[in-house]
């Protein structure tokens, strides 16, 4: 991606934030009403406190420019720290199916929730959590990544037998047993020894 997509896309993101932030200060009514105490100032107020009657208004669209500004600071930071999270914590697995027929290398296809840590193609590594430690079970890889954001995942075959009664119940969609799978986007040095040979 270009720095001057990058740049439009973040001063979009920027004033979409704006124009939401307008609408949750209600910027529009103080508008409004800096207009109406405007007029009430220069009816009601003597002509010798015209200073008043510029203050008046000038102070409401003062306050309300401000409120829209901390609000749509707010709010960046919000998302970002959103965003940010997202990125920290890695994707649970939401349910799992057998393989279709074009997936036979596979013992179980696993679905994840969205996340950007992975893309399409990516290899991952499957652990178990035992009891507060997790235990490397097989390599897995990103069959697709669904319209939704929900990504599928590929186990590999040789999984060790230790794992078996595991797998039959992840197969079963025992939903214990599903939130103790552990998916991370990376591939330990031990297996890329004992899958590749390096």
């Amino acid at each position: 991606m270009s720095n001057s997509s990058e740049i439009k896309k973040q001063s979009d993101k920027f004033r979409s934030i704006l124009w939401h932030s307008c609408k949750d200060t209600y910027a529009p009514v103080s508008g409004g009403l800096s207009i109406l105490i405007a007029l009430i100032s220069y009816i009601f107020i003597p002509d010798k406190a015209i200073p008043l009657k510029v203050l008046l208004p000038i102070l409401v669209v003062a306050i309300s420019i401000l409120s829209v500004f901390i609000h749509a600071a707010l709010t960046a930071h919000n998302k970002y720290i959103a965003e940010k999270e997202s990125m920290s914590f890695l994707p649970s697995v939401n349910q799992a199916i057998n393989p279709p027929p074009h997936y036979n290398d596979y013992s179980v296809i696993i679905i994840l929730n969205p996340t950007p840590l992975l893309g399409q193609d990516s290899m991952v590594s499957i652990y178990y959590d035992r009891d507060g430690c997790e235990i490397y079970m097989c390599l897995g890889h990103v069959c697709t990544i669904q319209d939704n954001g929900f990504i599928q995942i590929g186990l590999e075959l040789d999984i060790p037998e230790a794992h078996t009664e595991t797998l039959k119940k992840i197969t079963d969609n025992n939903t214990s047993e599903l939130q103790k799978i552990k998916v991370k986007p990376f591939i330990p040095k031990f297996a890329l020894a004992q899958n590749y040979g390096t």
